[in-house]
């Protein structure tokens, strides 16, 4: 009798448990949702001001949840892809971002996941860490803005892209929708701090889901998907 009122007392014990994580989990994705609106509620001022230097031509569509892989030319392209999706799908999507050059100053850290909800990931180290991640963000339910290339253009012209990617297209097991982004370098290429007045272009490809093929053939196959936009 003693064992079985000890029983009782540890399944009521843990009970309470998962009733508080069950608690704790709701605070926070209460919490997720709230500065999800924040955060859209703060990137109108932004998105207005782009708006006065340059329009931005859509052709194609996101979809509720995907990898949306860009070639990187400016600062301006999380910016620009946002301007092109609609808000129930800019609500959900974060934007990977180099570690070592955007998480240097937390401020500056914290203002831009804030606005425009990027997270750390390493384009040297620690990028097992990277990929966990992002696969939290995809439990989550987030979509994921990347630039395979690693850094922006010096050019304007697409680099090769970086083999991660293609670990991320075959493990992740969501779609990837390769995004082209032109007219951006115009307007704000590397190494300049102040916009000059253009026109951008923003194409969607259609949905691909990876099941085969080496880490490397995906990368180049995602190139070559987005210069063919």
């Amino acid at each position: 009798e003693e064992e079985l009122n000890e029983k009782i007392k540890i399944n009521e014990l843990r009970k309470l448990i998962e009733k508080g994580n069950d608690e704790k989990k709701k605070q926070r994705l209460n919490l997720f949702n709230y500065l999800n609106e924040v955060r859209i509620v703060l990137q109108y001022p932004f998105i207005w001001f782009l708006r006065a230097y340059y329009p931005i031509k859509v052709e194609g569509t996101g979809i509720k949840q995907a990898i949306y892989v860009m070639n990187h030319t400016s600062h301006l392209d999380s910016a620009t892809l946002l301007r092109a999706l609609p808000i129930k799908l800019r609500r959900k999507i974060v934007f990977a971002a180099a570690l070592d050059h955007f998480f240097k100053n937390r401020l500056k850290a914290n203002l831009l996941k804030l606005v425009f909800n990027i997270y750390p990931f390493s384009r040297e180290k620690n990028f097992k860490q990277s990929l966990r991640l992002t696969g939290k963000l995809l439990d989550q339910g987030y979509s994921i803005g990347i630039y395979p290339e690693g850094t922006r253009s010096i050019n304007g012209k697409m680099g090769s892209f970086k083999t991660g990617i293609g670990i991320m297209a075959l493990q992740m097991g969501v779609p990837i929708i390769p995004v082209k982004l032109e007219g951006v370098y115009d307007i704000m290429p590397k190494g300049k701090r102040f916009l000059k007045k253009g026109k951008a272009r923003v194409v969607f490809g259609k949905p691909i889901i990876f099941n085969e093929g080496s880490y490397l053939s995906i990368a180049k196959r995602l190139e070559r998907e987005i210069k063919a936009l």
